[in-house]
């Protein structure tokens, strides 16, 4: 069955004051005479889509009629009906439609093989000191749309021919080292550009290849569509403009560097057209200038990669079948990626980033395949891809990349999200044999008090207890299954000294009271062991004497961005000693990684307990808590879309509910108009977040949040103090930690 899309859920207000508006209408008749004036491609300050365009503007006597062109898919629907309306934006008067030509008021028209269709809409007689409108269609608005044959007044009419001749500079040279840090500066302008597209900010995201932090820095967006940001990076990769009409862009950019980029706001519209209908993510054109501009030119120029459909071959191909595949899919794309770069003369450093970029594209899918196969066992654990063991030739197409060892390929396109990968599905496998382990401290954790309440042991559990007390001191390197085992185990045996004298209840405070007063220092880490683990499968499995670079960015992006460390335990003190146990392994060799990691926490901490900034961005937080100040304020940032966002909210109902009565707290869920559409909001909000603070923000005021606190994905929260001041910007709230225990680690009060 084609999907159906009520394309033309045209919005207006009630018909209130029908009289006044006929009254009008009148007017406009005795005004106009018997003068018929037309008017083709009429033009208009700014649209907000690309599908529809205006073609002829006709005024009567009797009416005025709009014919719109409008591209869509065959089979798909459209719908004109009574909501549409016009609106002179001077004083708000609206009109209403009376009829329409080719489709039928208020029912459905389906699109015809042709995926075109021409129609019109006829309106009252608008009066002819009215000559510019907006045609509001739901999310299909047109502004300044001219009734009379004149230019449109725009505030970012740029000639992008004599940009590109203005801006257009010279690549100033291949840096020195990989490793540079610096600011790279990204400004531009985007033609067509008006205010009332509903947003004055972008984010300009940059992800870190050895933090694996995706961090969005705002750029502010002037009438005439210019906009410039600043971004830190520690050595060359890949930005990316997001954020305004959901899209994503990715260039390359070097720090101490500029990159100038020209966008035309029709393009972008049919950008994001092509992005919804036809799933075409691919950049959409622009111009570039500055430092790092004719690289850019060249590889926007560049064959796009053959994307594979991996999440349909996790379910119904196993490893052995996707190898082949991928491997063809990147033989093809290498091949098309060497023709470009002969055919082209292009230089050796964008055709070194080409290369990178093709190979990482490879190595994200074969990772990808292996993430939603994963899933498979829990979704559907019958699935053909599971009937094969997934084995070391899997990974066969590593080796090359890690042979290399060439540090540049940190610089390219997929590093955004490929360390991540790496780490989780390559490196922490199941299937290739390798648990993770945690640090178990022996103690005593209650033997001593039962002896003090007069409690007696039987041979056997003075046995154990001789066992523990020969332990206390010392510890193991333990998986998951057998911590479990050693705490079952003890547990047991002080359970059941504890039942037979009616000291259960005791025993349980005695053992609050000693987790209670245990400091982070007696809190063990294993990351240092953990790397160690991880440094001998790499030597067995591909064959190196020393760690490769991208593999110790993999290792890195899971201690900084993975809870391999939980920063929620430790002070910064004891991350250092973490740090530098890590460190004396060897395993992340490489001085400027690790100087790039110590960086990271030091300002993760650094920001812990900072008060609000003194501009627009403390301005939107402000005005959120200032109605709690005396509270802890939790902000959950979340999205209809988002199910991890939904799964924490619907599980956590029944503790928030009890939390509502807590004179100490407040949580306040915020989210966009962009990423939660309002009727879907509305709903949700209605049955999940009932008597809850529950704040809806323009993106432009939901950007500066994402810029402030570094908010690159959702579900994410942030905990303010009673002072006003940040407590933590990544609180840990999940089906993992309770809400309510959480919060009295962080001072609760009951």
């Amino acid at each position: 069955m084609r999907k159906l899309f009520l394309a033309g859920m045209f919005l207006i207000g009630l018909f209130t004051d029908f009289v006044a508006i006929s009254a009008i209408c009148l007017s406009a008749f005795s005004a106009a005479g018997e003068n018929t004036r037309v008017y083709d491609h009429p033009d208009y300050a700014l649209r907000m889509m690309w599908e529809l365009t205006p073609t002829r503007v006709e005024r009567t006597p009797d009416a005025t009629s709009i014919s719109f062109h409008c591209t869509y898919p065959p089979g798909w629907q459209i719908k004109v009906d009574s909501t549409v309306c016009i609106v002179e934006p001077r004083t708000g008067t609206k009109y209403a439609p009376v009829a329409t030509e080719v489709l039928t008021l208020n029912e459905g028209f389906t699109i015809p093989e042709s995926g075109e269709v021409d129609f019109s809409v006829i309106f009252p007689v608008i009066p002819d000191t009215i000559n510019e409108v907006d045609y509001l269609d739901g999310s299909w608005k047109i502004y300044g749309l001219r009734l009379d044959g004149s230019k449109a007044v725009k505030l970012s009419d740029v000639d992008l021919d004599e940009w590109e001749r203005e801006h257009r500079k010279s690549y100033p040279g291949m840096p020195d080292k990989f490793f540079s840090p610096g600011e790279a500066v990204i400004s531009g302008v985007i033609r067509g550009y008006d205010p009332r597209a509903g947003f004055d900010n972008i984010s300009v995201y940059h992800s870190s290849c050895v933090t694996g932090e995706q961090r969005p820095y705002l750029a502010h967006v002037a009438p005439d569509g210019s906009f410039r940001v600043t971004i830190p990076m520690e050595g060359p990769g890949y930005v990316s403009p997001a954020n305004f009409l959901r899209q994503w862009q990715w260039y390359y950019a070097e720090p101490g560097r500029t990159l100038e980029i020209a966008f035309d706001w029709e393009d972008l519209l049919k950008s994001m057209y092509r992005k919804g209908i036809y799933r075409d993510y691919s950049n959409p054109p622009a111009r570039f200038g500055g430092d790092v501009g004719d690289i850019n030119v060249r590889l926007s120029a560049a064959p796009a990669h053959e994307s594979a459909p991996v999440q349909e071959w996790a379910s119904e191909l196993t490893p052995s079948e996707v190898a082949v595949k991928l491997a063809e899919i990147y033989r093809n794309d290498s091949a098309a990626v060497e023709s470009y770069i002969d055919s082209n003369g292009i230089d050796d450093h964008t055709a070194r980033i080409l290369r990178h970029n093709a190979r990482g594209n490879y190595l994200f899918e074969l990772c990808d395949y292996l993430l939603y196969r994963d899933n498979m066992r829990y979704n559907n654990p019958g699935a053909p891809s599971l009937a094969q063991p997934l084995t070391k030739d899997f990974f066969n197409a590593m080796k090359e990349p890690l042979e290399e060892n060439d540090e540049w390929f940190l610089g390219s396109r997929w590093m955004a999200a490929l360390p991540n990968r790496i780490a989780f599905q390559c490196l922490d496998n199941r299937e290739l044999g390798y648990k993770s382990v945690s640090r178990y401290e022996y103690y005593d954790l209650g033997f001593d008090f039962l002896r003090s309440k007069g409690a007696e042991l039987t041979p056997d559990e003075d046995a154990y207890e001789n066992y523990i007390r020969s332990r206390i001191g010392s510890y193991d390197y333990v998986t998951d299954e057998g911590w479990n085992e050693i705490v079952h185990k003890y547990n047991s045996v002080l359970n059941s000294i504890a039942s037979r004298y009616g000291l259960q209840d005791d025993l349980n405070r005695h053992m609050e009271d000693f987790s209670a007063t245990m400091t982070d220092s007696l809190n063990f880490d294993a990351t240092a062991e953990n790397m160690r683990r991880w440094a001998t499968m790499i030597k067995d499995y591909y064959g190196t004497d020393t760690m490769p670079l991208l593999i110790q960015a993999s290792l890195s992006s899971m201690i900084c961005r993975s809870n391999l460390i939980d920063k929620s335990s430790y002070t910064y003190d004891r991350i250092k000693d973490i740090l530098d146990e890590v460190k004396s392994t060897g395993v992340i060799s490489d001085p400027d990684i690790f100087a790039i990691i110590e960086d990271y926490f030091a300002e993760y901490y650094r920001l812990q307990g900072s008060p609000l900034p003194d501009d627009e961005r403390g301005r939107v937080v402000r005005d959120i808590i200032t109605p709690y100040s005396g509270k802890l304020v939790l902000l959950d940032f979340w999205a209809t879309w988002c199910g991890p966002c939904r799964h924490n909210i619907e599980s956590s109902a029944e503790e928030r509910s009890r939390l509502r009565e807590n004179p100490d707290f407040k949580m306040i869920f915020i989210t966009s108009d962009e990423d939660s559409p309002l009727s879907t909001y509305e709903k949700y909000v209605a049955e999940n977040l009932e008597g809850e603070v529950s704040l809806r923000l323009p993106l432009s005021d939901y950007n500066k949040l994402r810029d402030l606190f570094g908010i690159s994905s959702i579900p994410r929260c942030v905990l303010i103090g009673r002072d006003g001041n940040v407590i933590t910007q990544d609180f840990p709230h999940n089906h993992h930690s309770p809400l309510t225990d959480t919060l009295k680690f962080y001072g609760l009060r009951e």
